[in-house]
């Protein structure tokens, strides 16, 4: 009787554990202000050399694998490039904040 009733309890708690689990992507995907990723650059493995210059990396705990990589071009525009560090990945998409 034991035994049914742990193994019933550890189905349950396996199965919750599933549901709230999160895709950390569909979160990335969610972008609902102003600034959206710019989908016509496609970055791999270099970072062009037409973002103009590094001013800043910068790093959160929310993503502690991640660093951001801050770029002025020459319009005086910004460019973030993100930087997982710890796959020694750049994500494919970079945000543009344009100036004015």
């Amino acid at each position: 009787m034991r035994k049914a009733l742990l193994t019933a309890f550890l189905v349950l708690f396996m199965g919750l554990l599933a549901t709230s689990c999160a895709d950390i992507d569909a979160e990335e995907d969610a972008a609902t202000g102003p600034l959206v990723r710019d989908t016509t650059v496609t970055l791999t493995d270099a970072i062009p050399a037409e973002f103009g210059d590094l001013v800043a990396v910068t790093t959160t705990e929310i993503y502690p694998d991640f660093a951001q990589l801050w770029f002025q071009k020459e319009d005086k525009s910004i460019v973030t490039v993100f930087l997982n560090y710890k796959r020694g990945t750049i994500e494919k998409h970079p945000l543009v904040i344009p100036r004015s």
